[in-house]
């Protein structure tokens, strides 16, 4: 059984001490079965906007969701 090697990329994250007004972050995770690799993007503030980019990645063709992180 072969393994596959693990891309590392620089990651992110979110500090506790993140500024939001409403205490609600977003994020668009996106799926690329071809290139077998996932990939998050925002943070977003307005659940529109991280809405509007989920559906163009969708209509594309591209596996693509919302996550939502409540502070």
């Amino acid at each position: 059984m072969a393994l596959k090697k693990a891309v590392r990329k620089k990651r992110r994250y979110l500090s506790r001490h993140w500024d939001v007004n409403d205490g609600a972050l977003f994020l668009v995770y996106v799926y690329d079965e071809h290139a077998e690799y996932l990939q998050s993007d925002g943070p977003y503030t307005d659940h529109n906007e991280a809405e509007t980019i989920m559906r163009e990645k969708l209509s594309d063709g591209v596996c693509s969701w919302i996550v939502s992180y409540n502070g």
